[in-house]
């Protein structure tokens, strides 16, 4: 049985007005089949007193960008007077913003079975609908389709929420050096921003099927324990219920975090922060870096490394411990920096900048086989188990 457009192909010649008078068969493959879309849509435009119902499967074929949209934007509006269903491989196509008429289909493929007839093992495929309602299949057409989830979500469905503008550019050089996914890192520009961050993504998201998971990184301070402290009390409540909600301590680079239990009696003095996590000697550098340029005489990691774990600086934090050691290494001129100042945190921040420059490069791989734990520890960090 032949389809309506090869009868009429044999009875009509189509043409575009672009003023080429060329017929259609003369133009490319999109265009041609964007002629027989625009046809059959006229022709519902006509008809008045019946439902209609247009199939097209893939009209995004052989059409650029600019071309998609147009149709996309063009079917829309027929949509206001015939019911339209189109399968598509095209973002374009998608209402990133509303996926309520939006289905997904994917194939489900059985374990093997044997058949003693043909003495072979065959694996039955299936086709299933995702369930889009599910916020893993709200997210598993994003990715089939190439949709960011910023497109049409404040929070991606993992999500880290740092104390500073420091800790993210730290962290996401590490994510860089170990090749690892990036998941989207926030800064609340300060420790008691968070519970104001918290209160707002938990707002934004109240009622909504999509429950993002945000994982909060709390430096081992004074601010930062007291931040903890107020928000757990919340999480206790179940005021967070519209958001999954992780509350971590960052570790010190030995793998050491606050116990919780103390932090609840008020039993802990640490001042742990992200520069406490990154390698020692990598913090040495940076800091020397900026000495060298002072005319200052610099410090060197063994001795830096000593202390951190010694019993009397292990609590006090790196930037203290080497506040010390610049300051006995220059006692005439030590005073004019001092590396535990914000303004100096954010310049040690900074200036780590792995890409293209071999001694940073350098002196990570040495740390990586010299902290064989450190990648793993790492990785459950920015990840959500």
């Amino acid at each position: 049985m032949k389809k309506f457009r090869d009868l009429i192909s044999n009875d009509i010649e189509f043409y575009f007005n672009d003023k080429t008078n060329r017929n259609i068969d003369a133009k490319g493959s999109g265009l041609q089949r964007l002629g027989y879309i625009l046809m059959h849509s006229k022709l519902i435009d006509k008809i008045s007193n019946k439902n209609i119902i247009l199939l097209i499967d893939e009209p995004d074929i052989y059409l650029h960008n600019g071309l998609q949209k147009k149709l996309y934007n063009h079917l829309k509006t027929l949509s206001k007077k015939s019911q339209i269903f189109i399968t598509t491989h095209s973002k374009v196509f998608i209402d990133g913003f509303n996926l309520k008429n939006t289905f997904l289909l994917d194939i489900k493929i059985d374990d093997a079975t044997f058949y003693k007839r043909t003495n072979k093992e065959f694996h039955q495929v299936n086709t299933i609908l995702i369930n889009l309602d599910e916020n893993s299949g709200s997210l598993r057409i994003k990715d089939y389709l190439g949709i960011e989830t910023e497109e049409y979500d404040l929070l991606k469905e993992f999500n880290i929420l740092v104390e500073g503008n420091c800790d993210k550019k730290f962290i996401e050089e590490f994510i860089n050096f170990y090749s690892f996914d990036t998941p989207n890192i926030i800064s609340a520009n300060g420790a008691n921003n968070i519970e104001s961050y918290l209160d707002f993504y938990n707002s934004f998201y109240y009622q909504n099927s999509y429950k993002p998971t945000i994982k909060v990184l709390f430096d081992n301070d004074d601010a930062g324990r007291n931040v903890y402290k107020e928000i757990k009390k919340k999480f206790d409540k179940n005021i967070y219920k519209d958001i999954n909600l992780i509350l971590e301590f960052t570790p010190t680079y030995l793998e050491e975090r606050p116990d919780l239990d103390k932090i609840e009696k008020n039993q802990i003095n640490d001042n742990h922060e992200i520069e406490d996590f990154i390698f020692p000697e990598l913090i040495c550098h940076l800091c020397n870096k900026i000495l060298i340029t002072k005319g200052m005489k610099q410090i060197k990691s063994t001795s830096l490394t000593s202390r951190l774990k010694s019993k009397v600086y292990k609590s006090k934090g790196i930037l203290y411990v080497i506040e010390s050691l610049k300051n006995e290494n220059n006692l005439d001129n030590g005073h004019l920096i001092c590396f535990d100042s914000p303004n100096m945190k954010k310049a040690l921040a900074e200036s780590f900048k792995i890409e293209g420059n071999k001694t940073i490069i350098k002196i990570l791989q040495e740390c990586d086989l010299k902290y064989p734990t450190f990648k793993q520890q790492f990785s459950k960090i920015i990840n959500k188990i």
